[in-house]
Order: structure tokens, then C-alpha cells, then sequence
């Protein structure tokens, strides 16, 4: 049996290379010997070589950090999503790409135009340095559906306009519906009349059917703002 063996030197081309003495303002250490460094225009990856010295090695000619980490709630399954800012040639950029997106890079070009480059071979080493270089992340929670969700022990009132509590409405809770969800707002009432006049709107549902109908569907939906059911009301016949 034969073995062949084939050396494969770094494919960072020469005139990516940059010298020892780089004025870097911000760096963060992946492993030893190994760290990511930002010069204000590229990110750079910098390599302790075995004598002594130090490579440093441009990654991309960009700056991009993670701002926000997302986690997107739709009462099913979570999905988590970055928050980026990024600067190329003076021009800043914010923009939301998906956790997978982001580790496949493909981004680059799409968010910030064809003069972004990631240079030969740098692709996972550009990734690497947003994140390292992106410090603290901020994480924030946004909820993509409607209804009922027990948060912080107790149950609130999900709809497009935030979260009701049984004390009201609830701050510092992020609620983004598509487009064709955007009309169920509940809206506080401004006032005592308002509320009367809410509640006389709510009655008129009454007239809508004979008594033995209208009068049990409305008091359910009364019923349901109680507190635990252990029945429901379940409508049948022809339309």
C-alpha cells in the first residue's frame, strides 16, 4: 500500500498580509496563539508564528458586529435571528440576518454590496472575528403570535399593539405579527365612558342570533377572561 502525502501551505495570498506593527484598536483571543483584531477598516486575524514573531492576516475589508441576539417566539418553536451593524468606504448599515444565514456568510454581499470582500480562504476566519470582536450581546425576546402566554408567573394577552395583563397593559414586551395579524390591536379605553360604551358595542352581538345562541357564545367569551375553564362551547348547524 501506498501513501501519498501533499503539504498544503496557507492559501492567504501575500498581499493580504499585513505588518506587525498594524495599529489595532480592538482584539479578542479564539485560542492560543490565534486572536482577531480590528484596524478601524478590515478585520484582521493575527497568528503567533514559532519564532517569536506574530502574522497579521486581513480577513475582510469590512467592519460588522453582532448588536442584538433574537430569539423569535411564535408559541410553537423559536427561531434566533442577529442584529448587525456594519461599515464599508464611511457607509453604516443595520440590518437582521438568521443565525444559519449568518454562519454561511452569504450575507456579505446581499447587505453590503459588491465592494464587501472577504478574502481567499478567510470566510470562516471573517465569521469568527464579528463574533469575537462583537463584546457583550444583548439578548431580547420578540413574540410572533396571538393569545395567551404565561410570562414572569403570570398570564398575559398577547395582540399586535404589545401585552395585557389583568393589571393592564405590560411594557417590555416585544409582540411582531405579519402584516395580515397587524388589525388585532386591543386598545385601552380613555376613559369611564369609553369602557361603557365598549361594553354596551360588545352586547350588541346579542341580536346577531336567537337567545339560545347569541346569549351562551357571548357569556363564554365573558367566562374566558375569569380564570381556568374546565368546559367549552362548541357551535353547530348549517350556515
Amino acid at each position: 500500500m501506498k501513501f501519498k502525502f501533499i503539504y498544503l501551505p496557507d492559501d492567504n495570498p501575500d498581499e493580504h498580509a499585513r505588518a506587525l506593527e498594524g495599529g489595532a484598536t480592538t482584539s479578542a483571543s479564539p485560542r492560543e496563539g490565534l486572536r482577531y483584531e480590528s484596524d478601524g477598516t478590515n478585520m484582521l486575524r493575527r497568528e503567533q508564528l514559532a519564532n517569536g514573531r506574530s502574522r497579521c492576516t486581513a480577513a475582510a475589508n469590512f467592519q460588522a458586529r453582532i448588536v442584538r441576539d433574537i430569539i423569535v417566539d411564535d408559541g410553537a418553536e423559536q427561531r434566533r435571528e442577529f442584529g448587525m451593524e456594519a461599515e464599508l468606504g464611511g457607509r453604516r448599515v443595520a440590518f437582521v440576518v438568521s443565525a444559519a444565514e449568518f454562519s454561511r456568510m452569504g450575507w456579505v454581499l446581499s447587505r453590503l454590496g459588491p465592494q464587501a470582500i472577504i478574502y481567499p480562504g478567510q470566510q470562516q476566519h471573517a465569521r469568527a472575528a464579528i463574533q469575537y470582536l462583537s463584546g457583550a450581546i444583548p439578548q431580547e425576546r420578540i413574540f410572533a403570535h396571538l393569545g395567551w402566554r404565561r410570562h414572569g408567573g403570570q398570564w398575559v394577552y398577547l395582540h399586535a399593539g404589545g401585552a395585557l395583563s389583568a393589571d393592564g397593559p405590560l411594557g417590555g414586551l416585544q409582540v411582531q405579527l405579519p402584516a395580515i395579524l397587524q388589525h388585532f390591536r386591543l386598545c385601552p379605553p380613555l376613559g369611564a365612558g369609553e369602557v361603557v360604551r365598549a361594553v354596551g358595542a360588545s352586547l350588541q352581538i346579542l341580536s346577531a342570533a336567537p337567545d339560545r345562541i347569541s346569549f351562551p357564545l357571548l357569556a363564554g367569551v365573558y367566562r374566558a377572561a375569569l380564570g381556568a375553564v374546565h368546559g367549552s362551547l362548541f357551535l353547530s348547524g348549517k350556515s
